[in-house]
């Protein structure tokens, strides 16, 4: 085998080693490099796991809050709809309430003229004064028992003394004051009502529907009111 030959073979082993031996250098600069970066990687890696942990915590936590909030939700629809039936109770009562106002200011009746009072049932029977002549006092006539001058004031309606009370009755005791007089020839006395119609006549009793229309008519505003009031609580 020529030196040539043999020198030849000599440098192309030369550079191939060199490669190796560099290549080798890399390969070992790398792997220092990736011991140093395995603390980080734990950490890394660790750092994933408590994630990971936390994450679960959360979804266990939103999980519970989400049952909590569903049962309150539920709880409020609850209640909402009790409300809801309440108004419309009220609702309900306000339009018979209204409806009854309205019937009741359109039966109220009109106020008319005030009665005239009932006549007695004696005048009610007997014809009217101005149809009968005016007939003369009857004279004073003394009596027997000594009462001769007596005033015309002290005798009552059947000419007996007040004053005496043990004067004798007669047959006209026992009937009514009108009869007796109308058997004395005395003037009848007129109704005061009848003969001055200037005399006031009592005013008439303020109609109880407007007191009571005006006591519904409040508390229909109270109820309005509150209706009111609970819509705004549930808004």
């Amino acid at each position: 085998m020529s030196p040539t030959l043999t020198l030849v073979l000599d440098l192309v082993m030369v550079g191939l080693l060199a490669a190796t031996i560099a290549y080798a250098i890399i390969l070992n600069r790398q792997i220092i490099k990736l011991r140093e970066s395995r603390g980080e990687m734990a950490e890394l890696v660790r750092g994933l796991n408590e994630a990971m942990s936390r994450a679960e915590t959360g979804v266990r936590g939103l999980k519970k809050t989400a049952h909590e909030t569903g049962d309150d939700l539920q709880r409020t629809v609850a209640k909402a709809q009790t409300l809801r039936d309440e108004l419309e109770f009220m609702i309900e009562a306000a339009d018979a309430m209204a409806n009854r106002l309205g019937n009741v200011g359109g039966e109220r009746p009109k106020p008319g003229p005030a009665a005239r009072p009932a006549a007695r049932p004696g005048l009610a029977t007997r014809p009217p004064v101005a149809s009968r002549p005016p007939v003369a006092p009857r004279p004073i006539v003394e009596d027997d028992h000594g009462h001769d001058d007596l005033d015309p004031d002290d005798l009552d309606l059947h000419g007996h003394d007040l004053h005496d009370g043990h004067s004798d009755h007669d047959d006209h005791d026992d009937l009514p004051p009108l009869r007796s007089a109308a058997f004395r020839n005395e003037p009848l006395r007129a109704d005061p009502l009848r003969a001055d119609p200037s005399v006031r006549r009592p005013a008439p009793a303020p109609d109880p529907i407007l007191r009571e229309g005006e006591s519904l008519s409040r508390a229909e505003r109270e109820l309005l009111q509150a209706i009111e009031n609970a819509g705004k609580g549930v808004g």
